[in-house]
């Protein structure tokens, strides 16, 4: 299990000693008590039975570390030092061989900060480990009333703050299990109400976690056609990380989609058939024979896929079914989708504003809020940079919009962005990034090259569909409805018609589409959208392929993105003397992976291909 924090408590006194009381519960001979004491005073001798990891001071106040190993004879209470604040946090499942490492930054002097409190990165104790972040101040100016509150930086659950107005100062402890062998950088906490005269304390401390699951050990490539060892299938919890174990599945198919404007999550099904009574209790794993058993089964695990020892994906298990037809065995199915699928589940139930911020800075803002809440941290690491578009956007929590959707709208506008979800190895084993380019996802000059001929190829089936009525060549986005005079008929905010205008030249009819997005109370927004449709949505062309993967593929679903050279002679494109009769480069959104396995003996990608518009 990961280190964690079992339990915590604050103390704070302007005079006399803090005290502070024993943190509830605490597993002796296992858990580790830590002190972090704070003052602007003395020190004093720290209470029996601590000893004294580190000190820091400065001309305004002292910081000191304190460690006591749980044994079962702690009493109720201890008393620290003479005023200021204390946290005690019992720290669990944490390496006790591996000393926490330590950051503390007490170089900003009263004045410099109003309404935040900056704590260092800090070195991980191991790539598997749990961070404590401490923001502290003192301060001669902060009010009494209302009380002084600090929000958590995203992503980080807030486990203890205090605000002590007799000794104007404030403390607060959050925490977040991570997964790395770097620093997480800076962070930092908001402080309300702001305070020119704050003088700000950050600490942070790193735990190293006691199980360091091993990175998976790479599986030999094989060709296709040999079997399904090619790939391996791990499951583990979706939130923790914790292993299941790995399950010899059956009838595999798994996709990963790009997502832009709409989140298409890539979908996965698998079957693992009940041969005997150990296979029935691996099983038992994933889905509990007993339904009331919740800690297993759809919604909570996921399913990592190998192939020849590289991620090619991960999957939010959210649905399963068993059953056995006559004389076969029983039939554990399993569905799912990427995590991509998991951002829909999640409400936005505060109200967030942004204004001018870059497009991608939102995003990430939206994904950090989803992630502050240790319930729905999925472990995303968010990749850095900006588009260079900036936009203003303003959620409401009475909307109870998600934050996929959110992420939805952002991305679809004109001068959008792509993104989605890929897992790779790292330093601490599997991880999951959230991955985005603007204006598009890819390399336009990849080197992928599939081909088919009179005597064969690697491309096993073709298709080409044009499909004018699924599109519109006239768009309006529509809006909020502004408040008004009660007298005053109200009409909801409302786009200009932007044309395909290529389409309706060429002689195509009208085909008229009004969209509806509710939230937005700007006009240039929706003529944003309107424009965005009417350039994408007109007549589209859309090229299919499924290709044969070899022992070692260019493409993976880390080429998502990228564009493709198909070359093809047959009877429909057959042209005399003039070599291939279609030589076409298209640009790969998505693949549907068949593995190899026993009941089909090629490894099969079907490509999804952006679609082309054409004029008719």
């Amino acid at each position: 299990m990961p280190a964690d924090i079992r339990s915590s408590s604050i103390g704070s006194a302007a005079s006399g000693g803090v005290t502070v009381d024993r943190p509830s519960p605490i597993l002796a001979h296992q858990d580790v008590l830590w002190a972090v004491q704070v003052t602007n005073s003395t020190l004093g001798d720290p209470p029996p039975g601590w000893s004294v990891v580190r000190s820091d001071t400065n001309d305004l106040v002292s910081v000191r570390q304190l460690r006591r190993t749980a044994n079962g004879a702690e009493p109720a209470t201890w008393t620290f030092g003479t005023s200021g604040v204390t946290i005690i946090a019992c720290v669990r499942d944490s390496d006790l061989t591996i000393s926490p490492r330590i950051a503390v930054d007490l170089t900003a002097l009263a004045g410099t900060l109003g309404d935040q409190i900056a704590t260092p990165t800090v070195a991980p104790a191991a790539p598997s480990h749990l961070e404590m972040r401490i923001a502290a101040s003192w301060t001669n100016t902060l009010p009494s009333s209302p009380a002084a509150t600090t929000k958590a930086p995203a992503s980080y659950q807030m486990r203890r703050q205090t605000h002590l107005p007799a000794a104007q100062a404030l403390a607060a402890l959050a925490t977040r299990q991570l997964n790395s062998s770097t620093g997480s950088g800076e962070k930092i906490f908001d402080v309300d109400p702001d305070d020119t005269g704050l003088s700000p304390i950050g600490i942070t401390i790193s735990f190293a976690s006691a199980d360091q699951e091993p990175t998976p050990d790479p599986v030999p490539p094989l060709l296709p056609g040999v079997g399904d060892a090619l790939y391996v299938y791990e499951f583990r919890h979706v939130l923790t990380g914790e292993l299941i174990d790995h399950f010899a599945l059956r009838q595999v198919s798994f996709e990963h989609r790009i997502n832009r404007g709409n989140i298409s999550p890539g979908q996965f099904s698998a079957e693992l058939p009940i041969t005997s009574p150990d296979i029935a209790r691996l099983a038992h794993q994933l889905v509990p024979r007993d339904p009331a058993d919740l800690t297993r089964g759809p919604g909570v695990i996921t399913c990592d896929v190998y192939r020849a020892g590289d991620p090619w994906g991960s999957f939010w298990i959210n649905g399963s079914y068993v059953g056995q037809q006559r004389r076969q065995v029983p039939v554990l199915q399993l569905r799912g989708a990427t995590l991509d699928d998991y951002l829909m589940c999640v409400e936005i139930q505060d109200d967030l504003d942004f204004e001018g911020e870059d497009q991608i800075e939102i995003a990430r803002q939206l994904l950090e809020y989803m992630q502050s809440d240790p319930r729905s941290d999925i472990g995303l690491i968010l990749q850095a940079g900006a588009s260079g578009t900036l936009r203003d956007r303003h959620y409401k929590a009475s909307e109870q919009a998600k934050v996929g959707q959110r992420l939805q709208e952002l991305s679809e506008v004109i001068n959008g962005f792509e993104w989605h979800i890929l897992t790779k190895l790292g330093p601490a084993g599997l991880e999951r990034h959230w991955r985005w380019a603007a204006p598009n996802l890819g390399d336009p000059d990849a080197a992928h090259y599939f081909s088919k001929s009179f005597e064969g190829g690697d491309i096993l089936d073709w298709g080409i569909e044009r499909t004018p009525k699924r599109g519109g060549n006239r768009w309006r986005a529509r809006g909020d409805t502004p408040q008004t005079d009660a007298s005053v008929e109200a009409v909801p905010l409302m786009s200009t018609v932007h044309e395909a205008s290529a389409y309706l030249a060429a002689g195509h009819p009208r085909q008229d589409r009004t969209v509806d997005r509710p939230g937005v109370n700007q006009v240039e927004t929706l003529e944003e959208y309107a424009a965005s449709w009417a350039a994408r949505s007109a007549v589209p062309s859309v090229f299919k392929a499924t290709v044969l993967l070899g022992e070692n593929p260019t493409i993976s679903p880390a080429s998502l993105g990228d564009h493709a050279t198909f070359s093809m002679t047959n009877e429909w494109f057959y042209q005399v003397g003039s070599g291939p009769g279609y030589h076409e480069r298209h640009r790969i959104i998505g693949m549907r992976i068949t593995p190899v396995g026993r009941e089909n003996g090629k490894d099969e990608a079907e490509l999804i291909i952006e679609e082309t518009e054409v004029v008719e």
